[in-house]
């Protein structure tokens, strides 16, 4: 046997005594989403020729053993515990770079929830060793700053997750180097100090949430000719200025949120040809003058202008091919004449 799932199966009770670790020829395990309320079986270590470990929601309690190291053909680890309000697991004894240093085929590592409570010259370091790491998920990982500039290392890297961590530092300029990057969440991470620019530049990168980070301050540059970006999300951030209307070269954007930041200026007439627009939310920042026509979003259903500075009136043909908006917020601005029956 090779490969074993056994996800949401309702399981219960600890696996010491289990004939699974017999198994010495399996190659992919699967145990997510199960209630074993016991620590993980160290054990585990048996399974030399493991590639796939699936225990994230398994409700595995305690100290993460140091055995799992020992699985050094591992290319998928996931540990994450992201559907709990408490930190289950943990990584202090062995700390992260005891149990990674010898785990250097992994590609995928997801650690969302675990208590790994580390600096980040210890995260960073222990993981810019892992040459093959695609995707990196440590969301609500007590992790705290800076990031460090060795992670731009890693130049397989995709996916970076940090969500929910206490990183209290600047995000590095060098992290716009990773060129295969397609996904950069760091939403609450109490980051610090003006956000690079050549971030948002980025050829690759799909989706950037840098949301409720009360500090990070900047503009937003001109936007690359056939940006692959689909979510631009810094609501509550201090980022201002202008929206260039260079966003048009996004011609895959469909989830723009910019609420709660320091945007002025009139809105660019280039919005018009955002035609994949799904969700727009534009409210309390101090955009003025007229309301371009986004009659090319036919998927548009979420639209808020709420608390600006807009004017002029509400024309009825920018609205008359939205036919799937669901929700529509121009409260608190300056618009005049009648409402269009559209």
């Amino acid at each position: 046997m090779v490969g074993l799932d056994l996800s949401e199966q309702f399981i219960t009770g600890g696996l010491d005594n289990s004939s699974l670790f017999d198994l010495q020829y399996l190659q992919e395990l699967n145990l997510a989403h199960n209630d074993f309320g016991s620590v993980i079986p160290s054990k585990f270590g048996l399974l030399k020729n493991l590639r796939y470990l699936n225990l994230s929601n398994a409700g595995f309690l305690g100290q993460i053993p140091i055995e799992i190291g020992l699985l050094t053909k591992m290319a998928t680890l996931d540990l994450s515990t992201s559907f709990t309000l408490e930190h289950t697991l943990k990584l202090e004894k062995p700390n992260i770079g005891m149990l990674m240093q010898n785990l250097t085929e992994i590609t995928e590592l997801y650690l969302d929830g675990v208590m790994v409570s580390a600096t980040g010259k210890e995260w960073s370091h222990a993981l810019s060793s892992m040459q093959k790491l695609q995707v990196l998920s440590m969301s609500s990982c007590n992790l705290s700053g800076p990031i460090d500039s060795s992670l731009s290392k890693l130049k397989s890297l995709s996916v970076i997750q940090l969500n929910l961590n206490n990183v209290s530092s600047p995000v590095p300029e060098s992290l716009a180097n990773l060129s295969n990057l397609t996904t950069l969440q760091l939403s609450n991470c109490a980051l610090t100090d003006v956000f690079p620019k050549g971030i948002f530049q980025m050829q690759k990168l799909k989706i950037l949430d840098v949301s409720y980070n009360q500090d990070p301050h900047g503009s937003l540059p001109n936007f690359p000719q056939e940006g692959y970006l689909q979510t631009l999300s810094l609501s509550n951030t201090n980022i201002s200025g202008q929206l260039p209307g260079t966003i048009s070269n996004l011609k895959q954007l469909a989830i723009v949120d910019l609420s709660s930041c320091q945007f002025n200026g009139t809105l660019p007439v280039s919005l018009s040809k955002l035609s994949q627009l799904f969700h727009m939310d534009l409210s309390f920042n101090n955009f003025s003058g007229p309301l371009p026509s986004l009659n090319m979003s036919n998927n548009l259903k979420y639209l808020s202008l709420f608390q600006n500075a807009l004017t002029g009136p509400i024309i009825s043909t920018q609205w008359e091919k939205l036919l799937d908006l669901i929700s529509i917020n121009l409260g608190d601005n300056s618009f005049s004449g009648k409402v269009p029956s559209t």
